[in-house]
């Protein structure tokens, strides 16, 4: 009987690692596509990087460095942006909230949503440069703004399933 329960133990863990990653990659493909906004263009918000963020937090070891990189990576070969960009940019970001874990894990939710935004700020300036580097101009502030906005204010719509997920684990 003990046996069964270990099994069932097991399956139950392998689900939710499963429908984390699977997740992820569904947060991955929508960062992959732009959203018109008004008559301004086009933004891509950090939808991905949300993801990172709070199992960054929450549960570090449900997304380790190495998936970090290679969701990154992915996400780099997918929009075409240079390699590296983004799966440097989001361990960057990682390894921060690994340092840094042990305060946040114990604050308020405003707090943890304002990491988010300073995160997302942290990423977008990283583009920016790399792309000022890459073509000797400074690069439009508009797009990068809006996708900090827009990514700061769906934080807490696209993390909820994430959140309940998470006290399931418990």
């Amino acid at each position: 009987m003990e046996e069964q329960h270990e099994g069932l133990q097991r399956a139950l863990t392998l689900l939710r690692i499963a429908f984390v990653h699977v997740y992820m990659l569904i947060l991955l493909a929508l960062n992959a596509a732009s959203l018109p906004v008004f008559d301004i263009g086009t933004t891509t918000p950090y939808f991905l990087l949300m993801g990172i963020y709070f199992w960054g937090v929450n549960r570090p070891g449900m997304i380790p460095s190495y998936l970090v990189f290679m969701f990154g990576l992915l996400l780099d070969i997918v929009t075409g942006l240079p390699i590296g960009l983004n799966a440097l940019s989001f361990l960057l970001i990682y390894f921060i909230l690994h340092g840094q874990r042990r305060f946040l894990k114990g604050q308020t939710w405003p707090v943890l949503w304002f990491g988010f935004g300073i995160a997302a700020i942290l990423v977008s300036a990283i583009h920016m440069l790399v792309f000022m580097l890459m073509n000797w101009k400074w690069p439009g502030v508009t797009p990068a703004v809006l996708a900090v906005l827009i990514s700061f204010l769906a934080y807490p719509l696209v993390i909820a399933p994430m959140i309940a997920l998470n006290k399931f684990m418990r």
